[in-house]
């Protein structure tokens, strides 16, 4: 039976076998590489959602049985086309400021 050696290669590292390079000792680190070892060893924390969203999860599941229709997230295109897009504001750059916008800029950094 032929095994292609991409196959292979996903088993296991040839130069430290299957098991993976050996742990470094945190002895031999500076303090800094110390932890930085240490915040690469730790387990991924575990998330789990508070009361509050547990409610709301839970009411949004009523109000969508009852109504018989699911509830459309931000992102959907129905949601996305009730809404005009925002006005798109150019902001001056030295050089084309007037000495109008430069005494307004200038009063406003003194009331600050």
């Amino acid at each position: 039976m032929f095994i292609p050696q991409a196959a292979m290669q996903v088993e296991s590292d040839p130069i430290h076998g299957s098991l993976g390079p050996p742990k470094v000792k945190l002895d031999d680190l500076l303090p800094d590489q110390q932890f930085e070892e240490r915040q690469r060893r730790m387990p991924p924390a575990k998330f789990e959602d508070s009361e509050d969203v547990k409610t709301t999860t839970n009411s949004i599941k009523i109000a969508e049985e009852l109504v018989g229709d699911k509830m459309p997230g931000p992102t959907d295109a129905k949601q996305v086309k009730k809404y005009a897009p925002t006005a798109m504001y150019h902001l001056h750059t030295p050089e084309e400021e007037d000495e109008d916008t430069k005494e307004t800029r200038r009063s406003v950094k003194t009331v600050e």
